[in-house]
């Protein structure tokens, strides 16, 4: 349909430019959630048929769109690189319990509780020479090396907990942690305190 056509065109243009690939930004910017099962906030409503179609069917077919997403984009640029920033990172909550119901159960009530269903899609159709980057957003607010050894192995072994355990191969093979860094974090030129608020100018320049 439409999407992949879009999907299409993106990468035609990622190849004309000589882009290694796209950046795909999961984060819905709205009230609604593309990865939102049922309402999981004051706010956010609940996706179209969710009254007669359970959690299940949704992550089969949400899955299957992984599957097609990647698929068109490697049709157009061989060796590709997809820069997210956060997959299975961005459910750290869900990634704490580590009874695989409760972790179904959790997920069903997530905001981003679907999207789990499509990385699986993706690393089903990933071709041998793709990489996958999860950003791990988290690390924006990370001040320490320590943090970024954690945030590295919290990506690589403890996400994989919501993966398909008969992919976790591939996901070894193809995932990769990007560590994300924020200007505005480094810079004191958020809306809110961090950590740089407190620096002088020469500190903050160390700190980046």
């Amino acid at each position: 349909g439409w999407v992949l056509r879009n999907v299409g065109m993106c990468a035609q243009a990622a190849r004309a430019a000589r882009c290694k690939g796209v950046c795909f930004d999961v984060e819905p910017y709205g009230g609604w959630g593309p990865w939102a099962y049922g309402k999981s906030s004051p706010g956010h409503v609940k996706q179209p048929h969710a009254e007669d179609k359970s959690f299940a069917e949704f992550q089969e077919v949400v899955r299957k769109r992984g599957a097609q997403f990647i698929s068109r984009l490697q049709e157009e640029l061989p060796d590709l690189v997809i820069h997210t920033f956060f997959l299975n990172s961005g459910l750290p909550d869900v990634l704490a319990e580590s009874d695989p119901e409760k972790r179904e159960e959790m997920l069903e009530k997530e905001f981003y509780g679907l999207l789990p269903a499509f990385l699986n899609g993706m690393l089903d159709a990933v071709a041998p020479g793709t990489v996958i980057h999860d950003g791990n957003e988290c690390s924006y607010y990370y001040t320490e090396p320590l943090h970024f050894y954690h945030g590295y192995h919290f990506v690589h072994r403890t996400a994989l907990s919501l993966v398909d355990p008969s992919l976790h191969d591939k996901y070894r093979s193809h995932v990769r942690c990007a560590h994300a860094l924020i200007g505005g974090n480094q810079c004191n030129m958020r809306t809110f305190r961090t950590t740089s608020t407190h620096l002088t100018p020469e500190e903050r320049a160390r700190f980046v």
